[in-house]
């Protein structure tokens, strides 16, 4: 059994204004880039998952008003993709963040909704 400290998340949920075009985006985002399967779509909500750990998306009218405050940015590590189109508007180009490790590469984007997103690949991680 993994210890529950360890910080292993078992999912995140985000709000969206369209759920259409946020289906794309996390579509190729999650689905093509990083390999995550669609597990429930729902014409208000579409979940991915991978190895224990669920992302969904679904539309503000789904999830009350305390819900669809609490995530406005998270982080997804990425093996190496992180030189690939993300479909997203690029915040902070792709390249070395040496001020967070020394080998930290990473690209920050946002999705439809404008949520920071971060492609990280960080040596030895």
């Amino acid at each position: 059994m993994t210890n529950p400290a360890s910080g292993l998340i078992n999912h995140i949920s985000l709000s969206c204004s369209d759920l259409a075009k946020s289906r794309k985006f996390y579509d190729f985002f999650l689905g093509e880039l990083l390999g995550y399967h669609t597990i429930m779509d729902q014409p208000y909500c579409v979940m991915y998952a991978k190895g224990g750990a669920s992302l969904s998306v679904a539309t503000h009218d789904e999830i009350d008003q305390y819900h669809a405050k609490i995530v406005d940015f998270y982080k997804i590590h990425g093996g190496g993709t992180a030189e690939k189109s993300t479909h997203g508007h690029v915040v902070d180009a792709p390249s070395l963040y040496p001020q967070y490790a020394k080998h930290y590469y990473a690209v920050f984007f946002t999705d439809p909704d404008g949520i920071k997103l971060e492609l990280v690949y960080n040596e030895g991680y």
